[in-house]
């Protein structure tokens, strides 16, 4: 019981701080995500070619129980497993930088189960800026990484009304499409002269603090068992 009460709580808490955060973008094509301004360009929406598509990620199989790493196994022990994102993100014709601002965002770090349908991590990662003429990298930190399974919990809650529960196969499926809020920050400094911008009034700003909230496709779910 504590348990589901700390759970609704949790979602609760995010929807209200990220849902203000993805309205201010005021863009119909960020359905799958958003990335908030930097100090300098942004805000930032998912990019692929012309096309709007969620993260990718991937759960590695490799779970910590019992103070060892081992293949994960199906079952309802809550345990610490390891993750790989992947985001191509755009701030199209940034009027900072004078065009578009391409940016790759790559996350690992360890994520545990707090049950089927939510999870709490935190990861390191790099920033990869990229625009017509220059490139910047950034290391990063992920201090905080709230995700939820919108179809696993509503299975879960089909199950408290007394629904039979789903197969291994289904189980897996609904785990593929997550939602997830988490912050990291840009270690060191990032500023209008690492885009080649003589006398840029972006002065930039140490361990810069950048959210994003979106949906991610976890791979890893489909191949691996858990």
């Amino acid at each position: 019981m504590v348990h589901r009460i700390a759970s609704v709580v949790v979602v609760a808490l995010t929807l209200i701080v990220a849902l203000p955060a993805t309205a201010s973008a005021d863009r119909k094509n960020d359905l799958w995500g958003w990335l908030e301004r930097l100090s300098g360009p942004g805000p930032f929406h998912p990019r692929i070619g012309t096309n709007r598509f969620p993260t990718i990620g991937i759960r590695s199989p490799f779970c910590f129980s019992d103070g060892r790493m081992k293949v994960t196994t199906l079952s309802a022990e809550r345990r610490a497993c390891l993750y790989l994102d992947y985001a191509p993100w755009i701030s199209e014709e940034d009027p900072l930088v004078g065009g578009d601002v391409k940016l790759d965002t790559f996350d690992v770090g360890a994520s545990y189960r707090i049950n089927r349908g939510l999870e709490l991590g935190v990861g390191f990662g790099v920033y990869h800026f990229r625009t017509e003429d220059t490139s910047a990298t950034r290391v990063t930190l992920t201090p905080g990484r709230l995700v939820a399974k919108p179809l696993t919990l509503l299975a879960m809650l089909s199950e408290k009304a007394g629904a039979q529960p789903l197969s291994s196969r289904w189980q897996k499926g609904f785990a593929t499409l997550k939602w997830y809020y988490k912050t990291s920050v840009l270690l060191g400094r990032i500023d209008g002269t690492d885009f080649g911008i003589e006398n840029s009034p972006w002065r930039g700003e140490t361990n810069d603090p950048v959210s994003s909230v979106g949906f991610l496709i976890d791979l890893g779910e489909v191949f691996f068992e858990r």
